[in-house]
Formats: structure tokens, sequence, C-alpha cells
């Protein structure tokens, strides 16, 4: 994946007003960072008085409304090695027999190369989530008859793999498969349908789909419709809680709440609110 967003630098402004007086202005991210730069800017400018203008600090919050672009990158040898850890972490785990997975353990420890992971995007999604569900799904299937051992592993509903575990298998016949929801944690077994034959499993990686891009933009566009949904109601949650804490939260225990006290919370409600009501639309319009 992409970097993560980082904070800005605290940064600061001396401009000389006159002769005998300058205006100091800082923008930091924390009342911390705050106190750490007129500590040191103290050290050059004896006059400034650090508790004064910690006392007078002004705290702002607001909505960033420009869009940030996060680069994601699908698959590369150290991801591909990752997946088949896990499906074959997976496979033992439910009980799987080592011997049949050994040979992979080379591949694994660095010291060979193997083409056995691979995007997969199907036309017949193998799991289908729930209308606002992000889930892990792991599967992994052993077939005596096609003489194949095979996984397949699902991340957020959005990066898919196959993975060929043995095109040699001469194990018992499996079907395993394990979904975690994200959001809930709630876990579901037997919620996938995946039967591959020796010749469709090997066809995967000899004729390789080298630009799954359009399905895996549709995946995206769902996911960041769940994001956004789940943002927004923490992001509502915190401002109704702040709301209280900073209207009745504040009043002695035992009063009772009349009228004026009732449009004093709302008052407060509709001051958080609305930044946040025009910050969504912004962000509609960007779209």
């Amino acid at each position: 994946m992409g970097g993560s967003p980082v904070q800005a630098k605290t940064n600061y402004e001396i401009t000389q007003e006159d002769s005998t007086k300058s205006r100091l202005k800082i923008n930091a991210k924390n009342r911390k960072e705050l106190k750490i730069t007129l500590l040191g800017l103290k050290k050059k400018h004896p006059t400034i008085e650090v508790d004064k203008i910690l006392d007078t600090a002004e705290q702002k919050s607001f909505y960033v409304n420009d869009s940030f672009q996060v680069n994601s990158h699908i698959g590369g040898k150290e991801a591909f090695k990752s997946i088949a850890k896990t499906a074959i972490n997976f496979y033992i785990h439910k009980g799987g027999d080592r011997v049949n997975i050994k040979h992979l353990l080379p591949y694994l420890e660095g010291n060979k190369e193997l083409d056995i992971v691979w995007m997969h995007y199907p036309d017949k999604d193998i799991y289908i989530p729930d209308k606002d569900e992000a889930s892990h799904v792991l599967k992994v299937v052993g077939d005596s008859k096609e003489k194949v051992l095979y996984a397949y592993v699902e991340l957020f509903n959005l990066h898919n793999f196959i993975i060929c575990l043995n095109d040699s298998y001469n194990g018992i016949d499996i079907d395993f498969d394990y979904i975690f929801n994200v959001h809930n944690y709630e876990v579901k077994e037997n919620k996938t349908c995946l039967k591959l034959s020796r010749n469709e499993l090997i066809d995967l990686f000899i004729n390789k789909d080298a630009k799954p891009f359009e399905k895996i933009k549709k995946r995206y566009a769902r996911i960041l419709t769940i994001a956004n949904k789940q943002q927004d109601k923490h992001q509502i949650h915190e401002i109704i809680s702040n709301a209280i804490d900073n209207s009745l939260g504040l009043l002695p225990e035992g009063t009772i709440i009349n009228e004026k006290i009732l449009n004093s919370m709302f008052n407060e409600l509709m001051k958080r609110m609305m930044p946040f009501i025009a910050h969504r639309n912004n962000l509609r319009n960007i779209k």
C-alpha cells in the first residue's frame, strides 16, 4: 500500500511591526509542540512569555476538503510470498499434512523462486459479502481426483489471490474456508464456492489475467463507500458526544434540564454539525 498521512510540522513566522514591536505567529499540531517551539524561540528572543502565550493560544479544528491521493501496489515477489505463507498457515492450522507443502519451504525462506501465486478475479464471485461487509477470506481445497492442492486468499473483499500449493497432491479431499468480518469480528465458515480442475488451476498460471484492474476498480469503489459510511458514523457519534460534554456535561449534578439548557445543547450540536455537513457536501462536489 502507499504511504500514510503525516501531520504537518510546526511552523512559525516573526514579523516586525515597528522598531519596538514584533508579531509572532505559530501553527502547531498540539499544545506540546507549541510549548517546545516557544521554548526554542525564547533562547533567541528572551522577551517571549511562554506561559502567557500558552494561556491565550487558540485551538482550532477543521475539515480538510482537498482530496488525498493514495497509491496502492498489488502483488510483487514479497507480497506474493506473504500471501502464500498465509495460505500455508491456514492449511496447517486446519490439520493439513505438512508433507504436502514441504517443497514450498525453500520458496518461503527465499532460497527458491516459484510461480505459485497470482491475482484471481473470476467472473463468478467466490464469496459474496453482505451489503456493508468488509472481510478477509481464506479457503483451501485439496482434490484427490485432480491431484491438486490450492488456496484462495481475499483481503477486504478487494485483493484476491489464487495459490497453487501442490500440483502433485496425494492427500485426501479437503475443503475449508474462513471468513472474518473486520468491522464486527464475526466469523463465518462454509460460505465460499471454488472448484477448479487440474487443467483450470494450471491454466490460471500459464494464461494469467494480466489486467484485472477493471474488476479491482469496482471492488475499490465498494470498499471506499463502506469506509466512508463507517467514518461518517464514527464522526457523527463523536460530534454528538462532544456537544453533550460541552453543554449538559458542564452543568452541576442535579441540575433540572429546562428549555434554555436544551436550546444551549442544540446550539452546541449545530455549531459542530454544520462544518461536518459542509465538509461532506464539498467532498461530494469534488467527486
